[in-house]
């Protein structure tokens, strides 16, 4: 579901002639072309990661599943070598994308309240991990990707002790100046 306000000029309300009114709605995402049923987009994803990869093989495609039909001549496949890598995102404490990116290259592990300032602690890093350990052995070079503004460095270290390779730093004009962004940038990675 997605919640909205919505804000707009009232010509005949109780508040008034030309009063503002907030009023709230939800749409669902069908409201919006989209598939309202998570385990529905769930199944989509895995049968369009499964083209992607067909795609990426070299070789000819002709799929014809429950959500995609894909045919077509080979394309050129890729340099990078087996693919090119691909993350899965994850909302935890949501288990089921975490156990399909077991399938796959790497994680980007986010909390399901990130947007109002939570996050993925260590220790949840660590319990994500033995989930998706638990659906499959994970290849070497598995990435494990947090994203997050400003971490310690002792965060930082922390993560990649149970297992980060990658830090995004969700950081932007609103966050920091240009400079200040790439004298992050310069002081490399913490854990050295």
């Amino acid at each position: 579901m997605t919640g909205c306000n919505v804000v707009r000029l009232c010509e005949n309300s109780e508040a008034g002639n030309g009063a503002l009114e907030v009023s709230q709605f939800t749409r669902t995402r069908s409201s919006f072309g989209q598939e309202d049923n998570a385990r529905v987009r769930g199944e989509m994803v895995d049968e369009g990661l499964q083209v992607l990869d067909a795609l990426w093989s070299g070789a000819p495609v002709n799929h014809t599943g429950k959500h995609y039909k894909a045919v077509c001549e080979a394309w050129a496949k890729p340099i990078q070598e087996p693919r090119i890598p691909i993350w899965i995102a994850g909302q935890w404490p949501g288990k089921r994308p975490f156990r399909r990116a077991a399938h796959w290259d790497g994680v980007i592990s986010m909390a399901r309240n990130q947007m109002e300032g939570g996050k993925i602690t260590p220790n949840d890093l660590e319990e994500l991990l033995g989930v998706m350990e638990d659906e499959q052995k994970l290849s070497p070079g598995f990435d494990v990707v947090m994203i997050g503004m400003d971490p310690d460095s002792n965060d930082l270290c922390d993560y990649e002790k149970v297992g980060a390779t990658w830090w995004l730093e969700a950081s932007g004009p609103w966050s920091r100046s240009l400079d200040e962004m790439k004298d992050q940038i310069r002081q490399g990675p913490p854990c050295g």
